[in-house]
């Protein structure tokens, strides 16, 4: 029988499988969708060009900022939860020692964390090149 760190660990790293392959499906079309759009409209001879470049640029960097934020969020609470679980019974009498989160639950966390904006700021790109053409 499992227990249930176990089960929470699997569903931890399958959500993270989930949204790796998510972005493997998305990632390529977007950027062939993006690559045929320059293509088509010139990099930065049309203004449609120069938007969909200079979109795709600051796009980029926002999610870059909020993964890394994200990721840098969740460490910091599972770090406080690790020493609150460790620790809490000794300073606080009568608080309840729980189990410490294994470093794989952690890292799957972080993880998933930091694959959030990114997935979501592709998906919604692949929309939007789709409704384009």
């Amino acid at each position: 029988m499992r227990s249930k760190s176990s089960k929470t660990r699997n569903a931890g790293t399958r959500h993270v499988t989930r949204q790796l392959s998510d972005l493997s499906l998305l990632v390529p079309e977007v950027i062939a969708r993006r690559s045929l759009r320059v293509a088509r409209l010139g990099m930065w001879s049309t203004p449609g060009g120069r938007s969909e470049m200079e979109q795709m640029v600051s796009e980029k960097a926002i999610a870059s900022t909020q993964s890394g934020l994200a990721m840098w969020t969740e460490m910091m609470a599972a770090a406080q939860r690790s020493w609150i679980s460790a620790v809490g019974g000794l300073w606080f009498p009568g608080h309840p020692v729980g189990a410490v989160q294994s470093p794989m639950s952690i890292g799957a966390g972080v993880l998933a964390k930091g694959l959030a904006p990114l997935l979501h700021k592709t998906s919604s790109n692949a929309k939007r090149l789709r409704r384009a053409g």
